[in-house]
């Protein structure tokens, strides 16, 4: 089915429509120099993404990574989640209370709209309060930032005509830098103060597993089929992801190889993860992009490899996610060089089967993403595009048959779900989905009746529907048989 708007005709009117569930939208979790870390942000580009979490730096890995995500797919559209990251202790936020003529009045603190912004960068957030021009019992608050590349605050933000009773739920509305408190007891707006530095912002120690592993709850209840850590690279972080992702049942995790590692080091190292059915892709492979600053920066390919293989290789083969996410139409865009740009036949038998998918470079076509097997060990759960397809069948059933709930247990109702999931089934192969050899019905099967819905299960409020599929496969091998020959060849036009 593709996603989007589908009006088809349809042979029976009561059958329910299945919504197609959501395929472009990704979670991570990362570190950045400020924004929320009580709540996940949808993020569209990378001025927006700047506008959030800050400038990107060696320290912050996942902004380079977003941005390549950005540009493998910026045609196409695509929604990353942001997770913040920051080490849970020790991490502070800056604040600055402004004083009446007697006591602390207005209180300031990083954070964007509403929301927490902790860490050592929220002392480069500035406030200055002048006299409103209309009323001098009114206050303005100009905000200004100091960013890595500047060389002094630039303004950020003005907020006009300000009193006691306005100016919290000015700040937590309409403000991206900072959030405002009344001090204990004020009374009266503060007085003029030039510009000011908030004080006392703290990183705090350096995140571990168990702070990611918070980051991702943050996704909890959002349509998000893909999920990864852009931080940390190791075994450790690699099983909490595919804990958190195996409990969902409708996401995959994506993990990267850890930077300048073997094969054989992954083949070992990863082991413990594969299993007979995995929500687990990995890729291998660090490469050189733009730093910003006139140079380079190594980091993951992961996320680009997401922009140009799930995202618009999809999008450019109609959008559905039985597309298998790999092949020689998805090169790489901002990507200098790779740590590992070439393989042979065995590398990369010998890397998929550690569970990680080569980005190599291909004469004439460039970086591209090479395979697409998760770390399933069983043969019908090797391919990515199974996994997301059946994922994404899972999600679009659980968002489409809530009208089920409170139906009585009869044989309408039972045709009527049987009929959605039959049209649905019906979709999915004409688009290409499932396999065609033997024709529709030796690749779909939907069962709904009294058979499957005992006695037992109607009394009890339940309902059962069967549907089984064969999905496509995606070719990962050929085999060219060429023969020579001391005949003669004929050519007669007939």
């Amino acid at each position: 089915m593709n996603v989007g708007m589908n009006i088809i005709e349809r042979d029976s009117a009561d059958a329910a429509r299945v919504v197609p569930s959501d395929i472009f939208s990704m979670g991570m979790a990362f570190t950045s120099r400020r924004g929320p870390v009580d709540v996940a942000v949808p993020i569209y580009n990378p001025t927006d993404d700047k506008k959030v979490f800050g400038e990107y730096g060696s320290s912050y890995l996942g902004g380079f990574m977003r941005r390549g995500l950005y540009a493998n797919c910026r045609e196409f559209g695509a929604t990353v989640w942001g997770g913040r990251v920051i080490g849970a202790s020790g991490s502070v936020s800056a604040t600055k209370t402004f004083n009446d003529a007697t006591k602390g009045s207005w209180v300031f603190t990083s954070g964007w709209y509403g929301h927490p912004s902790p860490g050592a960068d929220g002392c480069n957030v500035y406030i200055e309060i002048k006299v409103n021009v209309a009323d001098a019992n009114k206050r303005d608050v100009i905000v200004s930032y100091k960013g890595p590349k500047d060389f002094a605050p630039v303004m950020k933000e003005v907020h006009e005509y300000l009193d006691n009773t306005s100016v919290v739920n000015e700040f937590l509305k309409k403000s991206g830098w900072v959030i405002c408190a009344l001090a204990t007891g004020a009374t009266t707006v503060p007085v003029v103060a030039a510009q000011t530095a908030l004080l006392g912002g703290l990183d705090g120690i350096a995140p571990t597993d168990s702070d990611y592993i918070a980051a991702y709850s943050r996704f909890n209840g959002i349509n998000i089929p893909l999920i990864m850590n852009a931080d940390l690279h190791a075994i450790a972080s690699a099983q909490s992801l595919q804990t958190y992702v195996e409990g969902l049942g409708v996401a995959i995790g994506l993990i990267a190889s850890p930077q300048a590692a073997s094969i054989t080091t992954l083949a070992s190292t990863y082991a413990p993860l594969l299993k007979s059915k995995s929500y687990l892709v990995g890729t291998r492979g660090w490469g050189n992009v733009d730093d910003e600053n006139g140079g380079v920066i190594a980091i993951p390919m992961m996320a680009h490899a997401v922009g140009a293989a799930w995202i618009r290789k999809c999008v450019q083969r109609g959008g559905f996610p039985w597309i298998a996410p790999a092949g020689d139409t998805t090169a790489l865009r901002d990507v200098y060089e790779l740590e590992f740009p070439f393989y042979s036949a065995t590398d990369v038998n010998n890397s998929v089967a550690a569970g990680f998918n080569p980005v190599q470079w291909v004469q004439g076509k460039g970086f591209i993403v090479r395979t697409s097997r998760t770390f399933s060990t069983l043969r019908k759960h090797y391919s990515a595009h199974v996994r997301r397809m059946t994922n994404w069948m899972i999600a679009s059933f659980q968002g489409s048959f809530m009208w089920l709930e409170q139906e009585p247990p009869v044989k309408k109702t039972y045709d009527k779900l049987s009929d959605s999931l039959t049209f649905f089934a019906q979709d999915v192969y004409k688009n290409g989905g499932l396999n065609t050899r033997g024709g529709y019905e030796n690749n779909a099967k939907v069962k709904c009746d009294e058979e499957n819905n005992t006695q037992e299960i109607a009394d009890n409020g339940g309902i059962v529907a069967d549907f089984s599929f064969h999905p496509v496969e995606a070719i990962e091998s050929g085999t060219i048989n060429i023969f020579q020959t001391r005949d003669d060849l004929k050519v007669t036009e007939k």
